[in-house]
């Protein structure tokens, strides 16, 4: 039988043994070859009683071998496995009856079984083998069968377990059938052997340890005890339980080594050739077991062998970066540890040690990676893991390479700190002998070869410590190669290294060593020659924003004078610098300069335009700092900005109050949202926080920074818009601007206006309504100038625009450029963003009556606005052209009326001497102002009478009055209290409130205001064409006078009418071509015209000719009678006529559109008082002879 290939399954060791008869026959080879394919077993469940929880080993290979083979040897007191021995004996045995197994098979199974009886921690297995095919006369085939197995069982199983199974044979097994109970038997009797011997070899072990304190105890003779419970687990593929024992021999050591009893082991290292070179996990580099045994181990090599022994089974775990940081940890404190010892061992020794074994290790955990599938997150910390590995080695390298003097004694290389120096940079004692690593030999003699070395392995090290997701520290590690080749005097590749990784160190906040890192770019930078450019202004502002770091100066400026000298002379070159660049450079957040108010309250200056804050800027800079320009931007909610400023500042260290002004007029609140400190084109700029989504979030959330408060200044150049006091509707409009000049002369005042909608201003056409005296007003295409305006004077300026094509509040953007005769030079720029209300604020109807010559025109006039409005009169006025023609009468009102929800209606009488033919309008005046307009007009009207008591002039009146009246206003719309009591009284009282004591008596006279007439009213002009009415009718129906009832007769002269009565009546109709013709070019005209009388079937019954056409003419009268029934008694109205034009034109007038028509019934209002007819009926009612019947 040819063997079975090896496999990397655990192993254990079973015999098998049988008659010589049987072991000689093709059976045997068959059952012997079907056992080895059952190999390896599968789910072996040890359930140990030591232990809380089974173990399941998920397979297990047996190696089969001949009983008569196994010699029974003395058992060794410390073998180095349990699996060295056999676990399981089994004899297979083939018998078909009783008389056999009598007579020869139970001597051989006998003899066989004293002898397995006798070996400790074995178990064994009877298997009887039966042919399936075999024949048996009398019918008693399987009853035979069954008491075979039943002697078999009788007679071995004394200690009542189950060792015997039956294995029914056939040349074509069936494994799953026949192979099954064989199967479980073997495992079953695998596990209870292993289970016995580990349990007596655990029993040992705790005797050992219960014997520590007693005289003779030796450590290492236990660590080899319990190291044959790591072996067996190992054996068996439980690796997790033979890492728990050397895990519990490493900390039994520590323990041993805590009471400082090592008398079991020799020197603590006995360098040996190739020692600091072997590969550290490389269990076979020295006989390690022998000379535990023999208690000539050092201490070094027992650690190593430990740690390997441990290592080796985290590989087979997979737990790669275990063994890595276990390794690194192990080289660090025992390296640390062998410090003792190197004046004892080669120069050297220990740095190459640690070298080789990191090297090693990384090396030894990649092959084994191999076989490991590691998915994303868990290669990353493979990576890292390893690259701390060679990084360790680098700092050998960095040991080596500052005592041979190829790496200078400074940061990174030397890691010193004051008052301490590495111990490595000692001259230290070494004995004879040299390291083995042929790496570092060659480094020590070759400096170049050093820096190759070096710079190979930190490139390693960058490598991986990118792949593992360790980017700060790849980052320093360029760091260290750029100052690598700094010391190389390789300056343009040291230069480029240091220009690109502050980029990389400055979002980890490590200042120290990127203060390092500029500082040497900087020296850089001079010794190349370069240019200062904006990429030195950036390095040099980076590393004077580093300077304040308390780390920075342990790491770089050590020296406090040191520092200053540096930081004044980098500052001055800062200066120079920023004078020579080409474009503005702007470097945001500059750290040393925390910048704040002093108070969120701006304070108008005093005798000029604009504002002022007080800034708080403190300077951790060790030195005063040069600012040519600081500026704080304010944004309002137009938005609009506001820059406050100060010029020439110098910063010096700690708190600096500074004085900032704005020359502009503005006033309200006002978000801070960036502060720049101009240094000629260099600039430091400093956003406030959430300034750009401030004003778009204040409505979700709190404002961060409360908003400054500027006051209005009431003496300072301000710039008002209203809408033109006359305006006509579906014309141009106009703009009533008025300019205050405040308390300065000016000597040119700029505007342009401006619409948001595209509105277009006609600047050209603007006109001066003001007396005051000017120099020269120029109204231009591009704006409005106007020059030498005095003090306290108001300019009213009315500027035409185009009609709006939607009535709306209008955004106006007025432009203002003005100048001061003090401050000539200074051009104040400001824009005043008002809203103009380009609103109709009326909604006006007409309805028209044609009555002859004269036209009845009614007006209904109500607010289309939510204010009320106050109507003062209404006037149609013909034009210039037609007012000899065109005779206008108009009821005159008595009083101003407020207009209420309800409409005001208005009648006039347009008289028209001549015919009508062509288009005429009349222009409709109507004389208005809003409540809000009335309100003010009386406040400025009560205000101007009050200061005029005071003498006050100029500039301090114009100031005075604009500050009573805005608070007159402010309070009234603070409160509206005072509406009810103003609209029943007219009286206007204002409300009470907290005021200032320069304003309080002058608030409490004013906060009673008398009602009186302030004029102020609003014109509109709205123009009123009048309509065309081709004809004109007017009807009548005329009966007998005495039949009319009118107020001025007598009822006693009429004569009656009684219901049911006939009466003739004539009917009149009188046609008009006054208001309009169809055909204008002939006065003779005629057409076709249709009459239709009222048919009222509950008063009057109408005979005749009730419905006709007749030919209307100019002036013409058509007439006809009728006979009127009344059907009823009662005051009726008489029937009405409907006159229109027929649709059957005449044969002169064919092909002409049909005319307009309105009929107007003359009597409409005269009515006719109906007698009922009197009479008399008879009735003759029967009556009956006999007398009525009683009633019972």
């Amino acid at each position: 039988m040819p063997p079975r290939p090896a496999s990397s399954n655990p192993t254990v060791q079973a015999t098998f043994s049988a008659p010589l008869l049987f072991l000689s026959s093709d059976t045997w080879l068959q059952i012997r070859a079907t056992f080895e394919t059952q190999l390896p077993l599968k789910d072996l469940e040890w359930k140990p009683s030591t232990r809380p929880s089974a173990r399941v080993i998920k397979a297990l290979d047996v190696k089969y071998i001949s009983f008569e083979t196994v010699r029974e040897e003395v058992a060794s007191l410390t073998p180095q496995t349990l699996l060295d021995r056999p676990l399981l004996n089994i004899f297979v045995v083939s018998c078909e009856d009783n008389e056999t197994y009598r007579n020869t098979v139970k001597k051989q199974i006998k003899d066989w079984h004293t002898l397995v009886s006798q070996r400790k921690s074995q178990e064994w297995l009877i298997v009887l083998v039966v042919r399936s095919d075999a024949k048996s006369t009398g019918g008693s085939f399987l009853k035979m069968k069954a008491s075979v197995l039943d002697k078999i069982r009788s007679d071995f199983n004394t200690d009542k377990k189950e060792r015997c199974v039956q294995l029914l044979w056939s040349s074509t097994p069936d494994l799953s059938a026949g192979w099954a109970d064989v199967d479980a038997k073997v495992k079953e009797g695998i596990m209870t052997a292993f289970d016995n011997a580990i349990t007596q070899k655990e029993e040992d072990v705790k005797r050992s340890e219960s014997q520590r304190q007693m005289p003779g105890w030796n450590f290492c003779t236990f660590f080899i005890l319990k190291e044959t419970l790591a072996t067996s687990f190992h054996g068996v593929g439980l690796v997790e339980d033979a890492l728990l024992q050397y895990d519990e021999l490493e900390a039994f050591f520590f323990q041993v080594v805590k009471e400082q009893n090592l008398s079991w082991f020799g020197k603590l290292i006995d360098p040996e050739p190739r020692d600091d070179s072997l590969p550290l996990l490389n269990i076979s580099r020295k006989p390690y077991r022998d000379i535990i045994v023999a208690n000539t181990i050092s201490v070094f090599d027992f650690r190593i062998y430990l740690l390997a022994k441990q290592c080796d089974l985290l590989g087979k775990l997979g737990q790669l970066v275990q063994i890595c940081k276990k390794v690194v940890n192990f080289l660090g404190v025992f390296g640390r540890r062998l410090e003792e010892a190197r004046s004892t061992l080669p120069r050297f020794f220990i740095e190459s040690w640690i070298y080789s074994s990191s090297l090693a290790t990384v090396e030894q955990c990649e092959q084994w990676s191999v076989k490991i599938h590691m998915d994303g997150p868990s290669t990353a910390m493979f990576n890292a893991a390893k690259s701390e590995l060679l990084d360790l080695a680098l700092v050998q390298l960095n040991k080596i390479g500052l005592e041979k003097n190829y790496l200078p004694h400074q940061p990174p290389f030397a890691r010193t700190t004051p008052g301490h120096q590495d111990s490595e940079v000692e001259d230290h004692q070494s004995a004879s002998g040299s390291i083995s690593q042929p790496e570092l030999l060659r480094a020590l003699t070759d400096q170049e070869a050093f820096y190759s070395i070096y710079i190979s392995l930190t490139h390693r090290v960058i490598d991986l410590c990118a792949k593992g997701g360790r980017r700060k520290f790849a980052v320093k590690k360029h760091g260290d190669l750029a100052l690598l080749e700094l010391h190389r005097g390789r300056l343009t590749a040291a230069y480029d290294t240091f220009r690109s990784l502050p980029a990389h160190y400055s979002p980890y906040k490590w200042s120290a060593l990127e203060a390092c890192i500029l500082l040497r770019q900087l020296e850089t930078h001079s010794n190349l020659k370069k240019p200062k450019d904006q990429q030195w202004l950036t390095s040099a502002l980076t590393l004077l924003a580093l300077s304040p770091g308390k780390e920075v100066d342990r790491l770089v400026f050590e020296d406090p004078a040191f520092k200053k000298n540096f930081c004044e002379d980098l500052q001055r070159e800062i200066q120079q610098s920023s004078e020579t660049l080409d474009q503005e450079l702007i470097f945001p957040n500059f750290s040393p300069f925390t910048i704040r108010l002093q108070n969120h309250s701006a304070h108008n200056i005093n005798d000029m335009d604009g504002s002022t804050l007080t800034v708080i800027v403190h300077s951790s800079l060790p030195v005063a700092f040069q600012v040519t320009e600081l500026i704080l931007s304010l944004r309002g909610g137009d938005p609009s900005e506001l820059y406050f400023s100060a010029q020439d500042v110098v910063l010096h260290p700690g708190e600096n109050s500074i004085l900032v002004s704005c020359p502009l007029p503005a006033h309200g609140s006002f978000l801070w949202i960036l502060t720049r400190i101009r240094t000629h084109l260099l600039v430091l700029e400093y956003p406030q926080e959430n300034s750009t989504e401030h004003l778009l979030a204040s409505r979700r959330k709190p404002y961060k920074e409360p908003l400054i408060s500027i006051p209005k200044n009431f003496l300072a150049f301000d710039v008002e818009i209203e809408q033109a006091e006359e305006t006509q509707f579906g014309a141009e409009q106009y703009l009533l601007c008025t300019v205050h000049s405040g308390r300065n002369d000016l000597e040119e005042v700029q505007l342009q206006f401006s619409c948001r909608t595209g509105l277009a201003f006609q600047h050209p056409r603007a006109s001066l309504l003001s007396d005051s005296n000017v120099a020269s007003f120029v109204a231009e295409v591009d704006g409005i100038r106007v020059s030498n305006v005095p003090a306290g004077t108001r300019l009213s300026i009315l500027v035409p625009y185009g009609d709006s094509p939607v009535a709306q509040i209008l955004k106006i953007d007025v432009m203002s450029v003005y100048r001061c005769k003090l401050s000539p030079n200074v051009a104040r720029s400001m824009v005043f963003k008002r809203d103009l209300d380009a609103r109709m604020p009326l909604t006006i109807n007409v309805q028209d009556h044609f009555r002859g010559k004269s036209l009845f025109c009614t007006f209904s006039i109500k607010s289309s606005l939510y204010q009320q409005v106050r109507f003062h009169s209404a006037k149609l006025r013909a034009d210039s052209k037609q007012v000899n023609d065109l005779v206008i009468h108009a009821a005159s009102m008595k009083e101003p009326t407020l207009l209420v929800p309800l409409p005001v209606n208005f009648v006039f009488k347009i008289d028209s001497a001549a015919p009508r033919r062509e288009s005429t309008s009349v222009m409709l005046h109507i004389k208005y102002r809003s409540l809000r307009e009335e309100v003010h007009a009386l406040i400025k009207s009560r205000v101007s009478d009050h200061l005029s008591e005071l003498e006050l002039v100029g500039p301090s009146l114009q100031s005075k009055s604009r500050y009573l009246i805005s608070s007159l206003i402010k309070r009234l719309a603070g409160d509206n209290s005072w509406f009810e009591r103003y609209m029943e009284t007219g009286a206007l009282y204002v409300p009470v409130q907290s005021s200032s004591e320069e304003t309080k008596e002058d608030i409490d006279l004013l906060k009673n205001i008398a009602s009186v007439d302030v004029g102020c009213w609003r014109t509109m002009k709205i123009s009123v064409p009048l309509p065309f009415m081709n004809i004109t009718s007017t009807s009548r129906l005329d009966l007998d006078s005495q039949y009319i009832s009118v107020p001025s007769s007598d009822i006693t002269t009429r004569a009656p009418l009684l219901a049911g009565q006939p009466v003739t009546a004539r009917f009149t109709i009188h046609t008009s071509f006054h208001w309009g013709m169809p055909d204008q070019g002939r006065e003779d005209s005629s057409y076709n015209m249709i009459f239709d009388i009222e048919e009222m079937r509950t008063d009057w019954l109408i005979s005749g000719r009730k419905k006709g056409e007749f030919a209307a003419k100019d002036g013409g009268i058509y007439s006809d009678l009728v006979t009127l029934i009344p059907l009823r008694y009662g005051d009726l109205r008489l029937p009405r006529i409907h006159v229109q034009p027929s649709p059957r034109p005449l044969a002169i007038e064919k092909g002409t559109r049909t005319p307009s028509s309105e009929c107007y019934q003359k009597q409409g209002a005269e009515r006719v008082f109906v007698l009922p007819r009197s009479g008399r009926s008879t009735f003759i009612v029967e009556m009956p002879d006999e007398e009525w019947p009683q009633q019972e």
